[in-house]
């Protein structure tokens, strides 16, 4: 829209000249073919620069989703819509630049010659209008949709994950099967690494989980329930299980809700027990006291062993910020032993400080045991919203990029405009008009084309972010905030566009610009 607007402007203030190479005998095609020329020219090295810069913004584009996106650094330009850019820079120009070209081939009138200089016709100035609306639209709805994700970033930021992630510590561990075969290595060896882990200082719990929340990781299955307060056919839900250590809980900041926590005790020769999130014990046993009750893994009538329930933990999001988890169940790390464990450690400094005397006592016990996936809980969770930073800062980047074209593009248009009307403003103010009143008459000229785009932006946008309601989190796809916050900052940013060739028109010397005309 911005180069089919410079162009037909451009037209339009050569019109005298093309009259003039008609008057001295030069055919319309000789006409038509050195426009057409020029213009390809222009959407050609406009194509390259923009090839040109391709493959540094496919570099940012890949830093940003490595974390995001799988294999992103195999990305590569794609050659289809490579295809497509390029014919859509050639055709833009091309098109736009064969219209005024045939228009001034056809036109024998020699209206600039008779009257000095060029005018602007209707079509041509309502042509220009109708592109200057829909780019503000469309403008309007990419800004809108920043907004939107951004508003849902905003509230994900808000999501009580059901722990605590400042000053944590987290790093991974995996036992190898060929060398702790047998349950009780693996038991062995996790109990006295987190014997080591908190005798160091600035530890104030060491504990270990099989899978930890929001890491991406996780496993579930089938767990029969014990409860006479729910149909038999629901008894058997898909549940997430985790194993956990004693002191993971507490490490972790997940508050008890009723009963304990695991102890040292709940070995493999005691009875054994379960710790369930809220969301379990509300929904199996409502108005009941959980602790006490039973579940064991699997369907009804597997003959697994029936686990007591010794604990009620809040809700913690597993899977995403954004959903909530399934219900959950804890098994204790001492009756269930797990090779691959993710140690978790609360510090009172600075967890990270911890991580190389950590990684030091773990090669005490078996130097040949690598410790991978160091990281703060703070930084998992940042990790887990990757995809949907990737999104806002991408569609923010077009978003910016069409607010900036069409500012650019209001503001061509505007100081076209005024340019035509010159001779009118400093007969206006050679008649008595202050500049305060030219400049509000310009002002709202220009915000009345304006005001049709927000308006015709504004409904698209209540359309078409509904597409969007699968990226949304709590905000609606008409969020009026959003929706609000969009059409102000296209409405500033006309304003602005529209006020400075404005203002610059209202200090011209009235007498020059009757001169000029």
């Amino acid at each position: 829209a911005n180069v089919a607007n410079l162009l037909l402007t451009r037209a339009t203030e050569r019109q005298l000249e093309m009259e003039t190479r008609l008057a001295l005998g030069a055919s319309g095609g000789r006409l038509a073919r050195q426009l057409l020329t020029e213009s390809v020219v222009l959407a050609v090295a406009g194509g390259f620069v923009g090839l040109a810069i391709t493959p540094w913004i496919l570099r940012g584009v890949v830093v940003l989703a490595a974390k995001s996106l799988p294999r992103a650094v195999q990305t590569t330009i794609d050659t289809k819509v490579l295809f497509l850019t390029v014919a859509v820079s050639l055709a833009t120009g091309i098109l736009f630049g064969l219209v005024p070209a045939i228009q001034a081939s056809r036109k024998r009138q020699f209206d600039g010659l008779k009257g000095g200089r060029s005018t602007e016709g209707k079509q041509s100035k309502c042509l220009r209008n109708t592109l200057l609306i829909c780019e503000t639209a469309f403008s309007l709805l990419l800004v809108a949709g920043a907004g939107l994700l951004l508003r849902s970033f905003a509230q994900i930021l808000k999501v009580d994950p059901g722990f605590r992630a400042d000053g944590v510590l987290t790093l991974r561990v995996s036992l190898p099967d060929a060398v702790y075969s047998k349950p009780e290595q693996t038991r062995a060896f996790y109990r006295e690494l987190l014997d080591q882990v908190q005798r160091l200082p600035g530890v104030q719990y060491a504990g270990a989980i099989s899978a930890l929340p929001l890491s991406g990781q996780g496993g579930s299955g089938t767990t029969t329930i014990d409860s006479q307060s729910v149909p038999p056919e629901d008894t058997t839900p898909e549940a997430d299980q985790r194993v956990v250590t004693p002191d993971y809980f507490r490490a972790m900041g997940i508050s008890l809700v009723r009963g304990r926590f695991f102890k040292i005790s709940d070995s493999d020769g005691t009875p054994p027990v379960a710790i369930v999130d809220e969301n379990l014990a509300q929904t199996f046993w409502p108005n009941q006291d959980p602790v006490g009750k039973r579940l064991h893994s699997g369907v009804s009538g597997s003959g697994a062993q029936w686990t007591t329930v010794v604990g009620v933990v809040r809700n913690v999001r597993n899977r995403t910020l954004e959903s909530r988890s399934r219900v959950e169940v804890y098994w204790p790390e001492n009756q269930r032993p797990y090779s691959g464990m993710t140690l978790v450690i609360r510090a009172s400094g600075n967890p990270m400080q911890l991580a190389p005397t950590i990684q030091r006592e773990v090669s005490a016990i078996d130097p040949d045991l690598p410790v991978y996936h160091v990281r703060t809980m703070t930084e998992v969770m940042g990790d887990s919203l990757q995809r949907r930073r990737l999104a806002l800062i991408l569609l923010t980047a077009f978003a910016g990029l069409a607010l900036l074209l069409a500012s650019v593009g209001i503001y061509g248009v505007t100081s076209y405009g005024i340019a035509q009307r010159q001779a009118e403003i400093g007969l206006r103010m050679a008649l008595g008009a202050d500049r305060g009143q030219v400049l509000r008459m310009m002002i709202r000229s220009g915000m009345a084309t304006i005001a049709i785009g927000l308006g015709l932006g504004l409904i698209l946008a209540l359309i078409l972010t509904q597409l969007m309601s699968g990226l949304l989190f709590v905000v609606q796809a008409s969020d009026p905030l959003a929706l609000g916050g969009a059409a102000l900052l296209m409405m500033t940013a006309a304003l602005l566009a529209i006020f400075i060739p404005a203002r610059r028109a209202t200090k011209v010397n009235p007498m020059a610009a009757l001169r000029y005309e």
